[in-house]
């Protein structure tokens, strides 16, 4: 988990659970997929901030969520109704 790019025994993809990433140092980190429903932004950036900590061994790293149309849906739903009050101001 602590390899780096390139060498052969670098691992390529690493599934686990919020356990995993508490307290272990893998400074190659590319892509961060999250699946379901994030509590909140800090969770995302919690989870997001350990992506490409080195920046020499990764040059763009990416977060992905994965998640529920109907979870779009409400998100859509609240960013227009603060728009709507934003603007009304």
């Amino acid at each position: 988990m602590a390899g780096i790019p390139g060498i052969s025994a670098y691992c390529q993809i690493g599934i686990g659970t919020d356990t995993l990433s508490v307290g272990v140092d893998m400074p190659a980190i590319t892509d961060g997929i999250l699946v379901g429903d994030i509590g909140d932004s800090d969770e995302a950036f919690q989870k997001f901030g350990r992506l490409g900590r080195r920046a020499e061994l990764v040059s763009d790293p990416r977060g992905i969520v994965y998640t529920t149309p109907a979870t779009l849906e409400a998100a859509e739903k609240t960013m227009a109704t603060a728009d709507n009050y934003l603007c009304s101001k």
